[in-house]
């Protein structure tokens, strides 16, 4: 029995899908905060902020467990995340 012309490739892609689930769920977030972002509907630099955050924490996780990066690319409210016009924002609102 042959590999085909790809050398099983479907059972590699398979096992990859399998063992990468968390990626793609990371991505989706990812875009979904981007794209508000980028479209107005929030602050692209804060967006951009919470996503570099997700990635590190994702990284941080062994790139095992996206749902704690999920949390932080949605989370604008923390301080730490916020950019110079949108802290500013929040100190005159208080």
């Amino acid at each position: 029995m042959s590999g085909g012309r790809w050398n099983y490739m479907s059972e590699k892609l398979e096992e990859y899908a399998k063992s990468n689930g968390e990626v793609w769920r990371l991505m989706a977030a990812l875009e979904h905060e981007l794209d508000w972002g980028l479209s107005g509907d929030t602050c692209v630099d804060c967006a951009k902020t919470r996503c570099a955050c997700a990635l590190v924490a994702f990284f941080d996780a062994n790139c095992e467990d996206a749902t704690p990066a999920i949390a932080l690319a949605r989370d604008g409210r923390q301080p730490t995340m916020l950019c110079e016009r949108c802290a500013a924002q929040r100190v005159e609102v208080k």
